[in-house]
């Protein structure tokens, strides 16, 4: 057995170390057109946010996560929890590129943030709670360009449910629901989505206490109502989003490396034929989005742990399916980079229990030198004495 945990290991490491060298070989095509319409449209769907911790190491980690950020990540890493644990999130996206068809620069500015909290049912004293664990959240967003034409703002929110059951030690599988409301508006257009849900399932298992791998599967789901107020015009798109993320995360001493990939398909339905042809802000969107993330978590004492990544993206063979929009339709590949630190605080003087704070930020190589930062602090709270 020990001959097959070391062989396991080193797969996991020679992996990771092939996919981040093959990421950072494959060309990144840029347009500044394509760059910011791909952004906001992949932004209208079901994306669920991360904390600071898992942003910092380029989202590597989100699918082997077993803490209170597995409501919006993995809802199986809830089923290794032993007590409660809260935290809130805020982040703060720059998103850029041009205006079409004017080709002017413009800034999409987002402040985002999230309320997260995990409570475990029927908890046993130094045990996993006989009846798993229960997460609830919040998570919203308001944004507005900055040098537009067309007066864009946005904002909206997530409401999320999520459990999780341990089915031993080693293995635990989850389920989550989340209630998406979402507005994106101008003055020319309308978009307005009330009635959004998705769904994810999830298991996590622990192959070795080294070795942690997770899975989740995903479908998104809602209608959006796209509107041109000046002339009276609407229609209603239906949208639909499927995915899944697979991810590994090895721990050798004081160091996390945690490797992923990630997969979601787009799609739009509407109708256009009672509309003009000037009529570009509705009808059929396709697309795929692709991820490939490597991070690492260095532990440098009992208070302090500093983490970085990279991330391999990108938007591929997205379609705006109307000839006013035609000059956008392509694919959007990209590389970003992501560093990050956590400070711990113990209580009572113990670190397993403690106040943490987290930062993380990342540079994206789209757009104009896009920037995106996070900070979350995070509460346990005992539910068992």
């Amino acid at each position: 057995m020990a001959n097959v945990g070391y062989l396991t290991r080193a797969a996991v490491g020679s992996a990771a170390l092939a996919a981040l060298v093959v990421a950072a070989v494959l060309p990144a095509n840029a347009d500044g057109r394509r760059d910011l319409y791909f952004q906001q449209a992949i932004g209208r769907y079901f994306n669920q946010p991360q904390n600071s911790r898992t942003f910092g190491m380029a989202g590597s980690t989100v699918v082997t996560s077993t803490d209170v950020s597995s409501v919006i990540g993995n809802p199986a890493g809830l089923g290794f929890l032993k007590d409660g644990d809260a935290s809130v999130t805020y982040g703060l996206n720059d998103i850029s590129g041009n205006e079409h068809p004017t080709y002017q620069e413009v800034e999409d500015w987002i402040n985002s943030g999230s309320t997260l909290l995990t409570v475990p049912l029927a908890p046993v004293k130094d045990d996993l709670p006989d009846w798993g664990n229960l997460g609830l959240g919040w998570s919203g967003d308001r944004g507005h360009e900055e040098h537009d034409t067309l007066g864009i703002h946005e904002n909206g929110y997530q409401l999320h449910l999520a459990y999780a059951k341990a089915l031993s030690p080693d293995l635990s599988v989850g389920y989550s629901l989340t209630y998406v409301n979402d507005n994106f508006d101008g003055d020319q257009f309308e978009y307005q989505m009330s009635n959004g849900f998705s769904h994810t399932l999830g298991a996590t298992e622990k192959i070795d206490p080294n070795v942690t791998v997770g899975a989740t599967a995903f479908i998104g789901y809602g209608k959006r109502l796209n509107k041109i107020p000046d002339i009276g015009l609407f229609e209603k798109s239906y949208l639909l989003e499927t995915g899944g993320q697979l991810g590994v995360g090895y721990t050798v001493e004081n160091t996390l490396i945690g490797f992923s990939v990630d997969y979601e398909h787009y799609g739009a339905a509407g109708n256009l034929d009672h509309a003009p042809d000037a009529y570009v802000y509705g009808g059929d969107e396709t697309g795929n989005v692709f991820n490939a993330r490597l991070g690492i978590e260095q532990t440098i004492n009992d208070w302090l742990k500093v983490r970085g990544g990279y991330r391999y993206g990108g938007l591929a063979d997205y379609s705006f399916e109307r000839d006013e929009l035609s000059i956008l339709n392509g694919s959007a590949k990209y590389n970003a980079w992501s560093l990050g630190a956590g400070i711990t605080w113990p209580i009572d003087g113990q670190y397993i229990k403690a106040i943490k704070l987290d930062y993380g930020v990342e540079y994206r190589s789209v757009g104009y030198q896009d920037w995106e930062h996070v900070i979350t602090a995070s509460v346990p709270f005992g539910v068992c004495s």
